[in-house]
């Protein structure tokens, strides 16, 4: 695998700051974008070495996931979903509580050449929840 060289050797300990994308997801439904027929643009945002928000936009509907995470181990991260909120317009519709918690599995994380420009970097990260995951941040 070429990505390994660029590997960091304990990837859960690679700080989570600021905006990710979503680059792929093997998980069908809302962690994928996926709203009914319809796929929206989804980022996770780490607001602190704790509280992260995973996020779904299409067109006016913003879905947002609140979460928060502990690292386990060099390879692993516990992650335990709090609360659900839906916004229209940035009007706020819903907000409920959600339970669910898992850990993510660190499987790749390191920083790649990007694709845009030889000068572009980007944060790479591939983790199994148990879905795989890869998102990425642009640096």
């Amino acid at each position: 695998n070429q990505l390994m060289k660029y590997s960091d050797d304990d990837p859960a300990f690679v700080q989570l700051t600021q905006e990710h994308e979503l680059l792929y997801s093997e998980s069908p439904g809302g962690s994928s974008g996926a709203i009914g027929p319809f796929v929206g643009q989804v980022t996770q945002n780490f607001v602190n070495e704790v509280d992260f928000v995973n996020g779904v936009s299409l067109g006016p509907l913003n879905i947002q996931l609140m979460a928060e995470r502990d690292i386990l181990d060099s390879g692993r991260i516990k992650v335990e979903f709090r609360e659900t909120v839906v916004k229209f317009l940035g009007l706020e519709l819903v907000r409920k509580e959600t339970n669910g918690k898992g850990v993510w599995e660190q499987l790749f994380v390191g920083i790649v050449p990007g694709l845009e420009s030889k000068d572009e970097k980007i944060l790479l990260r591939v983790m199994l929840t148990p879905s795989l995951f890869i998102i990425q941040q642009k640096l």
